[in-house]
């Protein structure tokens, strides 16, 4: 809907998207992450993922970087994740 928002905008369109949820990608985005590369293809919340993210976490060339910072947002959003 975004983007069909924003190509209509771009040809001088006057547009108003309406989402019923308080934050953007709360539906059908939510959770719905994934990597597609020429060499890689996977789903991001399998396990084989999860732990290669946790090798990830103690190099400094990490493809993806997640900082440990205290916030009960990030942590509880990563549980979610998980489960």
């Amino acid at each position: 809907g975004v983007t069909t928002a924003y190509a209509l905008t771009e040809r001088g369109h006057a547009v108003t998207v309406l989402d019923r949820h308080r934050y953007p990608a709360m539906e059908t985005s939510f959770a719905n992450g994934g990597q597609l590369s020429a060499s890689n293809s996977e789903v991001w919340n399998s396990s084989a993922t999860i732990l290669k993210g946790l090798q990830w976490m103690f190099r400094k060339d990490a493809p993806l970087l997640m900082r440990l910072t205290p916030s009960w947002h990030k942590y509880s959003w990563i549980g979610e994740f998980v489960w």
